[in-house]
């Protein structure tokens, strides 16, 4: 990330392409995270939003009949999603997805496989 700021100054077309990458790593990594828990090899992603370049958050739906979810994930921690009837996991979801720069995960595909972030939320 150092050398993507350092010619960032320089106007090059490398550096952008550099950060955009490691928006896409980084929302991958966190959606990674949410497959990786019981019941998410199934997952499909709704509304999936990139905050200040580390949140992944979103809706989730584990194909488990409990309907989309919100979720929250930051880098090297478990996923957190909202479950019925848990406030605590409401109040989590809404403190790692608060503030910041929110960027647009989107996806060629429902599995959210082949994604882009984008610097717009829409």
């Amino acid at each position: 990330m150092i050398l993507a700021l350092g010619c960032a100054a320089c106007g090059g077309d490398g550096a952008a392409e550099t950060v955009r990458h490691d928006r896409a790593r980084a929302a991958r990594a966190g959606l990674y995270a949410i497959q990786a828990a019981p019941g998410g090899a199934l997952a499909r992603f709704a509304d999936v939003r990139l905050f200040d370049s580390k949140a992944v958050c979103g809706k989730v739906d584990g194909q488990d009949g409990g309907g989309l979810r919100r979720f929250g994930v930051l880098p090297g921690r478990e996923p957190v999603i909202e479950q019925p009837g848990d406030a605590a996991t409401v109040v989590a979801v809404e403190r790692i997805c608060a503030g910041g720069k929110a960027r647009a995960v989107v996806s060629r595909n429902a599995g959210y496989t082949d994604i882009r972030v984008e610097d717009h939320p829409g």
